[in-house]
């Protein structure tokens, strides 16, 4: 009894080391086996600096060393631990590369986005200047359309020297455009080119008011004459032009518009002047205006004659064979035929004389020239205070021929004379 009971309350046995392993080793395997060690372990490979192929070799040479101080299971859980630990961080050092490499591929969009932006807003501003002077070009075609009255096109239009009223400065603006071109100032340039264009848009509808005003009466006279139609044509085209900043179409149907004006009032002025020498013929008994079926200045020249004495003279045949008879009493007198400078005048060569003599030459379409009975006379005849023009003053009537009073008062034209029969 008393040995089981020495025996039951003997103190255990302590088991026997493995053979190979001390006990000191048994113990320090135990300590880092526990809880707080194995913590402590992760603490330590957390800890190690580097990469995470650094930390796998460091790993690795930690487990050579200790290696022997855990059990089969505890190693291999470290290892996996320490394992997956490692591809953690690499997968984390991947992701910042990846990162990384993302930032760098933004910023050079970025840069790239600028320098397009920065091309394009140089494109467009050049584009802007250029578009601007072509503008300013056509504005000047426009001006000179108005202030010459041709619809010509021109491959350098200039600004003509002298500038209709409605249009005086425009050169001085165009200069500035140019300086603000020069300058790149494309804004400037534009907004002094707008101005531009509004005054010419303006210039171009006056002139096609005008030209509809001016038809007003003369409409009247001949309504049906087609220039009438395309005055009316040409102003609502200027419209059209304005309403779209066409400056060089509202420039060249304001022209037309003023030409056709003006062939309705030469309309006007021939049915005038038919009229009145109608009337004139009624009172005298002697046709001094349209005859024959014909209109003044395009009368045939078959239908006309010619004294014998200048097949070059053109009159019709009775004032011919009247200045044939007077010239005889001329010659008798002188010694000398009668010099004729001028006849029969066509309707184009009125309007060339009334430009070249606006203050003297009949209106086109009522001169007496254009009716074949009028002559102007030279050779001293055309002298006022010479022999020659005092003999005719005496004697030309008896054949017919005058130097009509207007010729002495209001016009002075003592070369000028007239068959009254």
């Amino acid at each position: 009894m008393r040995a089981a009971s020495r025996g039951s309350h003997a103190a255990p046995r302590r088991l026997r080391a493995p053979a190979g392993r001390s006990t000191a080793g048994r113990h320090s395997a135990a300590t880092v086996a526990g809880g707080d060690g194995i913590a402590a372990l992760g603490a330590v490979l957390r800890s190690v600096p580097g990469t995470p192929r650094q930390l796998v070799v460091t790993s690795v040479v930690f487990w050579a060393i200790a290696g022997g101080m855990f059990s089969g299971h505890e190693v291999a859980a470290h290892r996996h631990a320490v394992a997956a630990e490692a591809r953690r961080h690499a997968v984390v050092a991947e992701q910042a590369q990846i990162a990384s490499d993302d930032v760098h591929t933004l910023d050079r969009m970025a840069d790239a986005s600028r320098r397009h932006e920065s091309a394009r807003i140089l494109v467009s501003n050049r584009q802007a200047m250029f578009d601007t002077a072509g503008r300013a070009q056509k504005v000047v075609l426009a001006a000179s359309t108005l202030a010459t009255g041709t619809v010509d096109a021109f491959d350098d239009p200039q600004l003509p020297a002298d500038l209709p009223p409605d249009l005086a400065g425009l050169d001085e603006a165009l200069a500035r455009v140019r300086d603000a071109l020069a300058a790149q100032d494309a804004v400037t340039a534009r907004a002094l080119v707008g101005d531009m264009e509004q005054r010419v848009l303006a210039a171009a509808q006056t002139h096609a008011s005008t030209a509809a005003e001016r038809i007003v009466t003369d409409v009247a006279v001949v309504p049906d004459d087609q220039h009438a139609v395309v005055v009316g044509d040409m102003v609502a085209r200027v419209q059209q032009a304005a309403a779209v900043i066409d400056v060089v179409g509202a420039a060249q149907a304001a022209v037309s518009a003023d030409g056709a004006a003006t062939a309705v009032a030469q309309a006007a002025s021939v049915e005038r002047a038919r009229v009145a020498s109608s009337a004139a013929t009624a009172r005298s008994g002697v046709d001094r205006g349209a005859w024959g079926g014909n209109v003044n200045g395009k009368i045939p020249v078959s239908a006309l004659s010619s004294p014998t004495f200048d097949p070059k003279v053109k009159l019709r045949d009775d004032a011919a064979r009247a200045l044939d008879r007077l010239n005889t009493a001329f010659r008798a007198k002188f010694g000398r035929d009668v010099v004729v400078g001028d006849s029969y005048r066509s309707l184009a060569a009125q309007f060339s004389t009334k430009e070249q003599r606006p203050t003297l030459a009949a209106a086109p379409g009522t001169s007496n020239h254009g009716w074949g009975l009028a002559v102007d006379l030279t050779g001293g005849i055309d002298d006022a205070a010479s022999a020659q023009h005092r003999w005719m003053d005496a004697h030309a009537g008896e054949f017919g021929w005058v130097n009509p009073d207007w010729a002495k008062a209001e016009r002075f034209e003592p070369w000028h004379w007239e068959y009254v029969g």
